[in-house]
């Protein structure tokens, strides 16, 4: 089917702008910025080496941001592009700062005039995609062009590898487009395989995410924070889905009967569901707070909702016991997990359900070593909440064994690195 596609790709570009249009109408677009997606760009391409980096979101760009600042302390000369689809990341960015010369743009929509637009304005000197975001039509005309391209940060999760599996020559028709695959872990590496991607090419280095650096230190805000808490205990259930939020009510609930002044901080995933966050949390507890009113929380307040964009570096710092979302069982559908490493490298304990099927090789690694705990359900996520505040002991083990699998992924940010300099170094001595 892929010749199908990619001839839709050289007429549909006023498809997507009619698409891009109605989701801006909705909020789902930047209202200035979409017009990126079609190929409008206001930016000026700067001189010299341009290196193109494409991340999905925030979640795949935290890896890939510590990548492009390493790259950037080696490569003055080198400005970078990093290339993301949603709007919550464009609103993240904007908070919380970009690395030294690196230009967020919007991804180009799979189409012809806006791909083509893209590739002639910024002419990038090489290009990595993160994780597994396949464009068809945008990577074969970076082939067609003969760029390197690279892929980083390699994952292929249970819910990949059906998706491709179905298309499996459209597939490795796309993977053969790719120089080389530096990829998370070996589960990844044997699917890559599986689905078409030449084996001589695939490098097993490791998670960027286990050795990003610590989210931004929102001082202010945070200090004000504090104030706020004066001492109290509290913790935080980060990137939560709503399916799973009333277990975490529950857990609140049963900690508070140990430690009656226990504050949750809750940070739903998708912060366009907060209304939904309160109204449940309202069903259990008096006094629930959104961030988003300005206000904040009293020595009344149970429930604080961390409903606003890039601030997960100042909760991760205030709260010393973090729960990873999208894990807790019983959710329809299951739940897939969610990156524990924000947590973790900033020294925190992590705890976590017992469903994070797009993160297996991760979690399986951190609960090997005892770098994380995993509950099974509300009952348990509460004990393990009070024990965290009550054994220091017991808490600062597991935060303990995170460090030496952030000190081993350190690795993954040097090797990745070193692949995306050389290559944009073959690139300009063969130009």
């Amino acid at each position: 089917m892929l010749w199908l596609y990619l001839l839709f790709a050289k007429i549909s570009r006023p498809i997507w702008g009619l698409v891009l249009r109605r989701r801006m109408k909705r909020g789902k677009e930047d209202p200035v910025r979409y017009v990126e997606k079609l190929g409008q760009i206001a930016t000026q391409r700067p001189a010299g080496t341009v290196l193109w980096v494409h991340a999905l979101s925030v979640g795949e760009a935290l890896g890939v941001m510590t990548v492009l600042r390493r790259l950037g302390e080696v490569m003055p000369e080198a400005h970078f592009v990093l290339t993301t689809v949603t709007l919550t990341s464009a609103q993240t960015f904007k908070k919380t700062g970009l690395p030294p010369r690196v230009i967020h743009q919007f991804l180009p929509a799979d189409a012809q005039g806006p791909v083509n637009t893209f590739l002639d304005h910024w002419k990038p000197d090489a290009v990595a995609f993160a994780e597994l975001d396949l464009w068809p039509y945008m990577l074969l005309q970076v082939r067609k062009r003969g760029l390197p391209l690279m892929m980083i940060n390699g994952r292929v999760t249970d819910r990949s590898i059906t998706k491709y599996q179905k298309q499996l020559g459209d597939t490795r028709r796309i993977l053969a487009s790719f120089d080389q695959f530096l990829v998370q872990d070996a589960r990844s590496a044997e699917r890559l395989k599986a689905l078409g991607a030449p084996a001589d090419r695939i490098m097993t280095v490791g998670s960027l995410k286990a050795a990003a650096d610590p989210l931004p230190d929102l001082v202010g805000p945070r200090l004000t924070f504090e104030v706020a808490l004066a001492g109290r205990p509290v913790w935080l259930a980060s990137s939560t889905a709503t399916a799973e939020e009333d277990q975490l009510f529950a857990a609140h609930a049963l900690a508070r009967k140990n430690i009656p002044d226990l504050l949750l901080v809750i940070a739903p995933r998708d912060i366009k569901f907060a209304d939904q966050t309160q109204a449940l949390a309202q069903s259990t507890f008096n006094h629930v707070t959104r961030r988003s009113t300005g206000v904040l929380p009293t020595s009344d307040t149970e429930v604080y909702i961390a409903d606003s964009f890039g601030e997960m570096g100042l909760w991760c710092r205030v709260c010393p016991i973090v729960f990873i979302g999208h894990s807790m069982p019983n959710c329809t559908p299951a739940l897939t997990g969610k990156n524990p490493f924000e947590a973790l490298v900033l020294g925190q304990m992590v705890v976590h359900g017992p469903d994070f099927a797009n993160f297996v090789a991760i979690y399986e690694g951190l609960l090997a070593v005892g770098a994380t705990c995993q509950i099974q359900d509300s009952t348990d996520l509460a004990a393990r909440v009070v024990q965290s505040f009550k054994d220091a002991r017991w808490r600062a083990g597991h935060v303990d064994a995170a460090q030496s699998i952030i000190s081993d992924g350190r690795s993954a940010i040097d090797l990745t690195r070193g692949v995306l300099q050389q290559a944009v170094a073959i690139s300009r001595n063969a130009s």
